[in-house]
């Protein structure tokens, strides 16, 4: 599986999953510093750059007015973006469903960060105090925070939620060792290449599939 990486504002487009030939759009953000956190299946980009969170589509960067600072961490294929709202220095998950904001936050706990959300409404993210002191992952369907504890594992990250409820992410260990994680709905389970350095899951698809990178002797390679 060929997977290329962006940086800075190029967009790829391949007409099979395996495919080596690709189409690249520049998107042209120069004067704001824009970085994408999603896409969905009709091509709608969400993003942050120095003017907020935004949705790019046909051209045009729609910035979202959620009543505060709007960090857009992802966007399923029904156009609802999922992120993070602050206001008056506390972090709030946020559900952004063409104008309409809903907001929840973690009982007792300063910092409720939201990135991914799935096509049943899912989203997952993570709960902390105001520094990286306690650090918990958690999945919200609506109504409840779900708190999700991998074992032996501290200061986890999500990085990616199917149609299944499948989450990838990272973790670091009690001896400081970056772990890559698929949770399968129930258990957690590690997902390291022992031939290389450095692994690092960059998401999956609603099949289960995982997509990563590593680096080895010969450097960075796909899989």
């Amino acid at each position: 599986m060929r997977h290329l990486m962006n940086i800075g504002l190029a967009l790829f487009i391949s007409s099979s999953l395996y495919a080596t030939n690709y189409t690249f759009t520049t998107v042209d953000d120069r004067n704001s510093g824009a970085n994408f956190t999603g896409i969905n299946d009709a091509g709608q980009i969400v993003g942050n750059n120095s003017l907020g969170g935004f949705i790019y589509s046909n051209g045009s960067f729609n910035y979202i007015n959620a009543g505060g600072s709007f960090y857009a961490g992802g966007i399923n294929n029904s156009g609802v973006v999922s992120g993070t709202l602050t206001v008056a220095a506390v972090d709030m998950g946020a559900i952004v469903d063409h104008g309409s904001v809903r907001t929840f936050s973690t009982p007792g706990w300063l910092r409720t960060l939201a990135s991914q959300i799935n096509d049943t409404g899912i989203v997952q993210g993570y709960y902390t105090t105001s520094g990286p002191v306690s650090h918990y992952l958690y999945t919200y369907d609506g109504s409840a925070v779900n708190t999700l504890v991998p074992p032996w594992a501290t200061f986890p990250f999500p990085y990616g939620i199917n149609n299944s409820g499948q989450m990838v992410g990272e973790y670091a260990t009690a001896a400081n060792t970056l772990v890559q994680f698929f949770y399968d709905g129930t258990s957690f389970h590690e997902i390291n290449n022992p031939n290389c350095y450095i692994t690092e899951i960059t998401g999956m698809s609603n099949s289960g599939i995982v997509f990563s990178y590593y680096y080895g002797a010969n450097g960075y390679s796909d899989f």
